[in-house]
């Protein structure tokens, strides 16, 4: 098991980068969302993920379509 030390810096970093995706590289979008209270934020991440989801979606069908021509 690793230090506690290192388990925040690994859960800092998760949740820097799933803020820096969600704000879509944007420096302004990222503290923005990087300052909402946890209930707003919850509310965009499933606004984000549910996005991120359809977009998967959307590629995996064209890429079976795209298989089958």
């Amino acid at each position: 098991m690793k230090p506690v030390y290192l388990q925040v810096q690994a859960t800092r970093n998760m949740w820097r980068e799933t803020w820096w995706n969600m704000a879509g590289g944007v420096k302004s979008e990222y503290d923005r969302i990087k300052s909402t209270d946890v209930f707003e934020f919850w509310k965009l991440f499933d606004l984000w993920h549910a996005g991120v989801e359809k977009e998967r979606d959307y590629y995996k069908q064209k890429t079976q379509q795209d298989g089958r021509k």
